[in-house]
This record gives C-alpha cells, structure tokens and sequence, in this order.
C-alpha cells in the first residue's frame, strides 16, 4: 500500500503550560533549525523513515519436545506449575518449593526420586514447556529494534565489539539522509575469566500471536466457547455485550461494498476478533522504572473468560526506564502489526482439540482500548490537551492553559471526523523531512503516522474507544471532588471530617471491593484507585455530601451518580444510555456556568462519546480497562522481567 514499507504524556489533566504537541531534544531543536524551511525532493517524496522489524527465526521451534508422560512425578510437577500460577509465585520461590519438594521425596521413596527435577529450568524441561518468544535489541535513543544476535556477535578487526545503530530517522531529507543515529546498542563487558561479553542495552521481548493461539486452541473447550455467542438471546433495546454492538454486527470481511459480514455464525470460532490494550507499570520496588506492555484479549469469548491470565495474549513488553515517546512506538508495533496482517490474510493452525488436521482461522483488530495517552500514542492521535480524537472539537486556549469548554455550539462540533481524511494527513505526516516540520503539521491536523494504519479494515476514528475507568473514576470522579469542591472550598477540612463520620457509618459487605480510604488525612481523598471512587460516587457520596453541597453542587452530584449508576452495569437499556449522555452535557454545562470555563477538562468533554462507544461495542463493561490493570501486577511478579534488566 505504501513505497518503502514502514521502513511524553502521563495525565492529561496537568498543566498545559507544556507544549502538548511534539518533546524534542536539544540536538533535534537544531537540526530543526537547520532543516525548518528545506523544501521536498521530489526523489525521496515516497521514501519514509523505516519501522521494519529486521528477520529473526521463526516462532515454531523445530527442536521442541513434548511432555514427558510417563514420569511417576509428571503430577506432581503439574501441581507446583498451577500453584505457582495460582498465587503468583515468583520463580525463586518455585525454584525453593522444588528443591524442597526433592529432599523430602528423597527422603520418603529413596532412589525412585532421584531423577526428580532440583531447579525450575529441569521442570519446565521434564514438562515440554519453553518460553517461546523473539528478543530484539532496542536502541536506547530512536527505538529501533535488531536482531539480538547480530549485536552479540558484531566484530571489528576479528574482535568483539559495541555495535551503533544505523537508523536514518529522515531519509527524504536531502540534508539529514545519511544521518545515522549512531547511540551504542549495546555494552562490552569483561568477566572475572578475563572473558569480553557484549551485553545489550535494552531488550524487547515480542511473543507469537500465532503460537498463542495454537496453544489456546488445543485446549478443551476452548472452540465451544469461541462460539457461545451464536445462541445468545438478542433484545433490541439492551447492550449486554460487544456483540450487540455496531462494530461487531457490521464489520465486514473485505473492503468490497458486497462483502460478507466477518463475524457470523458459521465462521463463529475461525473468525477472532481482538481487543489491544497497553499500559505501563512499575516491575521494581523502590525506584522509578516504567516497563510498558502490549495485550491483546479474544472477543469471541464469553465475558466472564474473556480477560482471565490464560486467555490474554501477551504481545510484547516494552523495555524501561522510561516510556517510549510519541511516533517512536512504531518501532514496537511494527512485528506486531506484521503478525496482526498474516493473521488478517489467514492461517493454517497444525491442530485443534476438536481438528486434528488442522483448522484455518483468521483474526481482526476491532478495538483499542487503553487509557487516553496510550491510546493517541500508538494510534497516531495528538495529545487530548488540544483536540478531541472522535469529532471536530477544538480545545480553547486560555489563561495560559486548555479548556474544552463552550457547548453552545455542540451541533457545530459534535461531529465525527473522516478515517478517510485522517489515514490522508497520517501519510502526509510521514512526507515531512525534519521535526520541525512535522510538529507543525501535527498542531495544523492533530495528527500522526502509526503503523496500525498498515491495516486496512482499521478505523483509527470508530476503533479506539473512551476509557470509562480513567475518564469516569480516575479523570471525572477525581476532577469534581479535588479539583472543584475540595479545591474552590466547598469541602473544607471540617466538613471532611463529617464526611469521613458519616461513611463510618456504612456498612458495606465484603464482596463489593476494596472499601475507600479516609477522605480527612492527609491530601484528602488521596490514592483513591479508580475502583475506590466507583464505590465512593455510588455508594457513599449522595447521603455523606449532600447536607454540605449548594442547590448546584447537588444537581453536579445527582447527575454523576446516576450517570455512574447506569455506565456501569453489565446489561444497559438504550434509553438509559440516551439519559447518561443527556446528563452529561448537563454537568459539562453546570460546572461551566458556576466554576469557570477552564474547568472543562478533556475527559469532560470526552465523557459526551462514552455512549457513542456502547452503541459500537456493547456495555462499557465488555471493554473497560479493569481486567487488563489486574494483569500489571500479575507481571510485576512473575513475567519475563529478568529480560528486562541492563
């Protein structure tokens, strides 16, 4: 489709004073400064800076051997494999439960134990079991990725050496198209031996959809349950899951105007459609280490499955310290994008549990679902700082800072914006040949390339979906009660004290979740998890704030609880979807009218599309990001995070 093939935000509530736009480096500022007015070559016109994945073996491991299942012990090691899984055992732990495990069968059954495994390594070995996936070395400057053996093994005059990265990052530029990025790949390293070592930089480890699915697919059940959703009951007026949603029900097979519909009963389990999610957490305690990752879910399956550990995909973890930023991400999601292409194409799986010769499948990117700047990031979107991603609303500047506010003229800008119009600006993003360039295009378009646009059935307008977890909890919730009441004086210290006495008083059974801290110590309403300020707006909130709240503070207070009330249930009437939406306009407007217009915050303004995205894919609660947050801390323990380190 294109020649040359694709060869720092956190919260959007901060102060805008920083340019939302483009983060460039001083050596950037004055290649820009050099480049600013270089016009276009027609000879590199169509010549793009380069995100190919470099070649690497392939994912199928010819040298992979099956489970042992004639070992007496074979049981035994199944059973410390699921409890490490159960509990999240680190592999230290697992490695000391082992050896124990070894003494004391020793003990009791003598030489009838003694092949019995010492180490987690000789487990996995004894079970078939081996952690299939590619790792690429990163550039620690532009983010280009190698192939890790040709950086290991890179000699100058027949002796190891530091390998530096080749990366042209404007190769349409007449001025800067041999301008290589030149930062060292990796490090050498002398062992207590005397031995040279080339230890890499940094480590992207990047695992097989392909390979992931095969493994799912040979499980019991899996098949019946990709296809549950053909003999569902369906009602007119009531979202109770992603298949009662637009996308699903319209999604075509092709881009032919007659093409069938992707997702139908007789392709019920061939046909997949995936849902992508990144995040970054923290892997270490006691320093600042951000690794990001890259998920993807099954939405084929029933809602109660669909996000547990062993039905994720785990596409790639992004290596740290800090979180890659802007276009730079294309780098990680080119192999990804690859696999996602092959898989759109078509793939031939060696068996199933119901196939044994085998079954053809193929798979969709039908929804990004990630918090607001993970989501612009990796699909191309400027910062929600300047301008909505769904329809035509431009932020006001103002007082130094954005705001989203003016609703009068809703008509005007509540429109969605063309996918046709923005895969346009994104390849005319690429045409530009120096930062300075581009970053004036983007504050023209509000836009950028990103490798997802390789895929052509993808909508990067329809496909990315609002958060409620960070726009309703996280954005709103925390918004109105820090930053508004607590903030403008409504709830003075006293008054959080009364607060706090009144919720003493709730008695709250145990299985609704973690109960939300104190709201008079300290920061009030500090280190409320989004699940904390769920609890809080529909539980607590109504009978503990209303004595204290203006005749308009209660109307903002009825509004939101009732708006929280609906969006969070897991089957939803239309028609109480049509009031949520209606409700929040009324807030927008109401906070506007009494506390100001910078008030109006982009999740403010980004709320108005929550319905919007129901109507696509069903109950907010069939994608909302809780289940892949529940994953970080899962990783933080157990996941590959040893490959992570220098």
């Amino acid at each position: 489709m294109y020649k040359n093939r694709p060869a720092n935000i956190t919260e959007i509530e901060r102060s805008a004073t920083v340019d939302p736009f483009e983060c460039t480096t001083e050596e950037d500022e004055s290649t820009d400064t050099q480049d600013e007015n270089e016009p276009f070559d027609n000879e590199y016109y169509e010549i793009f800076e380069d995100y190919y994945c470099p070649d690497s073996d392939p994912f199928q491991d010819a040298n992979f051997t099956q489970p042992i299942n004639d070992s007496q012990f074979l049981w035994i090691l199944l059973w410390i494999m699921n409890f490490r899984t159960r509990f999240n055992l680190p592999g230290t732990a697992t490695e000391s439960l082992i050896k124990f495990l070894k003494l004391v069968l020793t003990e009791i059954g003598g030489a009838d134990f003694d092949e019995f495994p010492d180490s987690l390594y000789m487990a996995k070995n004894i079970l078939g079991l081996k952690e299939q996936f590619h790792s690429f070395v990163v550039c620690p400057k532009c983010h280009k990725l190698y192939n890790k053996q040709e950086v290991k093994q890179f000699s100058q005059n027949a002796n190891l050496s530091v390998m530096r990265c080749r990366h042209v990052e404007f190769p349409n530029s007449t001025t800067r198209k041999t301008k290589l990025c030149q930062a060292p790949l990796s490090q050498k390293i002398t062992l207590l031996n005397n031995e040279v070592k080339i230890q890499p930089e940094l480590i992207f480890p990047l695992a097989s959809i392909r390979q992931q699915l095969e493994a799912m697919y040979c499980r019991p059940g899996f098949e019946s349950s990709l296809r549950h959703w053909v003999n569902r009951q369906q009602f007119d007026n009531i979202l109770t899951d992603i298949y009662d949603g637009n996308v699903w029900k319209t999604f075509k097979e092709s881009t032919e105007e007659n093409s069938d519909i992707f997702f139908r009963p007789d392709v019920a389990d061939t046909h997949l459609g995936l849902i992508i999610n990144m995040d970054w957490f923290q892997p270490y305690d006691g320093t600042i280490y951000s690794t990001g990752v890259l998920y993807a879910a099954i939405c084929n399956l029933p809602r109660d499955i669909r996000f547990k550990r062993e039905n994720l995909l785990i596409l790639g973890l992004l290596p740290g310290p800090n979180e890659v930023s802007l276009h730079k991400i294309n780098h990680y999601l080119a192999p990804i994008v690859d696999e996602l292409e092959s898989l759109w194409g078509g793939v031939t799986l060696n068996k199933t549990y119901e196939s044994q010769e085998g079954k053809n499948i193929r798979a969709a990117l039908i929804l990004v679902s990630c918090d607001i700047p993970a989501a612009r990031k990796i699909c191309g979107h400027v910062s929600a700082l300047v301008a909505c991603h769904r329809c035509e609303k431009k932020a006001n500047y103002e007082n130094r800072k954005h705001n989203f506010a003016g609703m009068d003229d809703m008509r005007e800008w509540f429109i969605s914006r063309d996918a046709d119009e923005y895969r346009q600006n994104a390849l005319g993003w690429r045409q530009y040949n120096s930062d300075a360039a581009r970053k004036r295009f983007v504050k023209q378009t509000g836009i950028r390339w990103s490798e997802l646009l390789r895929l052509t059935y993808f909508n990067p307008i329809q496909f990315i979906t609002i958060d409620p977890m960070h726009c309703l909890f996280l954005g709103i919730a925390k918004w109105i009660v820090k930053k508004i009441w607590v903030d403008e004086g409504v709830l003075t210290p006293d008054i959080l004290k009364k607060v706090q006495k009144k919720m003493n008083e709730f008695k709250v059974p145990s299985d609704l979740g973690r109960i939300p801290g104190k709201v008079d110590c300290g920061d009030s309403f500090s280190n409320f998890t989004a699940d904390q300020w769920r609890m809080f707006f529909t539980i607590y909130a109504t009978v503990s704030l209303w004595d204290h709240l203006s005749s308009n503070d209660r109307k903002i207070l009825n509004h939101f609880v009732r708006i929280c009330l609906i969006l969070v249930n897991r089957i939803v009437e239309i028609d109480s979807m049509k009031e949520a939406h209606q409700r929040l306009i009324k807030i927008v407007k109401l906070i506007e009218a009494n506390y100001g217009r910078d008030k109006i915050t982009p999740n403010l303004h980004l709320s108005l599309h929550l319905c919007e995205c129901a109507y696509d894919y069903g109950p907010l609660y069939a994608f909302w990001c809780f289940s892949f947050e529940r994953m970080n801390g899962v990783l933080g323990i157990v996941f590959f995070v040893s490959y992570l380190k220098k």
